[in-house]
């Protein structure tokens, strides 16, 4: 993991078909002081710290297609962008992990995402509809 001064406003990633148990492993496992805040069916809301900045993380399981949501609300985080994060937690957990290639504007394809899956890593298009 690499820390920058240059971040994403936020992170969100997608990791498909994982126990929420093991998200919450590896998201206590790269943050500090993690704590839960509220806890409902299929959401979770937590707080951890990194760099001694607190982060808001919420967490929504199986939200589509069988991806559980996760994301980081903060401009500080162990990665330096949505990417960086996938492949961390591809590393660590070993499911298919997807992401938004970079910051989404208006201009941008709202299907394009990035994909890491077994040793491959790329666009992919994902049509929830």
């Amino acid at each position: 993991m690499t820390t920058t001064t240059e971040s994403a406003p936020d992170i969100e990633i997608y990791i498909h078909k994982i126990k929420l148990e093991h998200v919450l492993e590896w998201v206590t496992s790269r943050l500090h002081d993690v704590k839960s805040i509220r806890q409902q069916k299929k959401q979770h809301h937590l707080i951890g710290t990194w760099e001694n900045e607190p982060i808001s993380i919420l967490v929504f399981d199986r939200v589509v297609d069988g991806y559980t949501s996760v994301w980081f609300d903060s401009p500080k985080s162990p990665w330096k962008n949505d990417i960086e994060c996938a492949r961390d937690a591809f590393e660590s957990i070993g499911h298919e992990v997807r992401c938004i290639v970079g910051s989404w504007e208006n201009s941008q394809d709202p299907d394009l995402w990035w994909s890491i899956s077994g040793d491959t890593e790329g666009n992919v298009i994902w049509n929830t509809g």
